[in-house]
Formats: C-alpha cells, structure tokens, sequence
C-alpha cells in the first residue's frame, strides 16, 4: 500500500508542477496552448476557456473564471472525484475503478456535449 501510495504522489506532484509551470508561463508571457478543435472548426469546444478560467481563479476573480468556461467551473467537484476516487481506490486495494461512479462519467460526457453544442449556437 505505501508503495502505491508513493507511485500516485509522485505521479500527482508531475502533474501539478506541469500545471503549475504552465500556469506561471501564461502568466508571465500571454502565450498559451491553442484549441485545435477551434483553429480547425472555428467553434469552442467544451474545454475552450479552460485556461483562462484558471489564470482567472489564480487572480481571485471567480465570476471572469466563471464566464470563461462555466461548465468546467460548476463541474469540476464532479471532474475531480472522478479523477481522486480511482486513485484511492488503486492505494486502498490495488486496482483502479470507479464502482458506482461510473455512470456519473457518461453522464459527465453527456453534459459536455450539450455544453459544447449550446455555447455554440446561443
């Protein structure tokens, strides 16, 4: 169990220092990663605005994170139990699963597309 524990800390601290790192270079250049399915497509996508939702959040200013992407925003207590829930579950047990969750990803999914498709026609 501790060896798990350890594997999904370190995997996490890369993940976060990544994030982190992006977060600190958008900050301090204005360059960030572009959409694809926007500069293909010409819409947003349901992940458009994420980042700067985020800057937003890290500048305090929760209502400009909320117009940027409000599906992400009131979502993400659900994204991240979906994300943290598995996870205790491989260090608890060994295995990854999201047991009863899982039809709280389709349904995730499902609200991503509506999102997508309603931000782009209204």
């Amino acid at each position: 169990m501790k060896q798990r524990l350890l594997s999904v800390t370190k995997k996490y601290a890369v993940i976060l220092s990544i994030g982190f790192a992006y977060l600190l270079w958008v900050l301090f250049t204005d360059i960030k990663i572009p959409c694809i399915f926007n500069l293909v497509f010409h819409l947003e996508c349901p992940g458009c605005g994420i980042t700067r939702m985020i800057v937003a959040i890290a500048r305090l200013d929760f209502l400009a994170a909320f117009y940027f992407n409000p599906f992400i925003f009131v979502s993400f207590p659900l994204i991240l139990l979906l994300i943290v829930y598995p996870e205790i579950r491989y260090v608890k047990y060994g295995s990854y699963s999201l047991g009863r969750l899982k039809p709280l990803v389709w349904i995730e999914l499902a609200a991503a597309l509506i999102f997508g498709v309603l931000r782009n026609i209204l």
